[in-house]
């Protein structure tokens, strides 16, 4: 049990969260929050409505959920390129294969936000004209 005191608009709160471990396969365990609202097992909780709850009790999103698609390919083009060497250039020791698949997410990726960004610039405009 983990006993967590802070305040909360100018006010004391105190709450009490459960601790739980599991067996890991190679020996030792991993310490678990049980979420005070729903009684699950999570990695972290979040501080929402005065308390600390887990994500689903505190109706927390991930940021991807709040992203158009727009956003969503710039954050996989991103991911994609840091992968790959200055001005999308092969890395040393990388597979043609490899490279291959990379080159081609980046295209899709691309593809995919003109055709978001198209979509979104017809509406727009049947709202105009």
């Amino acid at each position: 049990m983990v006993g967590l005191r802070f305040s909360h608009g100018g006010q004391p709160v105190s709450q009490d969260v459960a601790l739980v471990r599991t067996a890991c396969h190679f020996g030792g365990s991993r310490p678990w929050f049980l979420c005070p609202g729903c009684a699950r097992r999570v990695a972290g909780l979040f501080f929402r409505f005065g308390r600390f709850l887990c994500r689903h009790c505190g109706r927390v999103a991930y940021a991807s959920q709040s992203q158009d698609a727009i956003g969503r390919g710039w954050i996989k083009q991103g991911k994609l390129e840091s992968r790959l060497g200055p001005n999308w250039q092969r890395p040393k020791g990388m597979h043609r294969a490899t490279f291959g698949r990379i080159f081609a997410g980046l295209m899709a990726c691309e593809e995919a936000r003109e055709e978001a960004l198209c979509a979104f610039l017809q509406r727009h405009a049947a709202l105009l004209g």
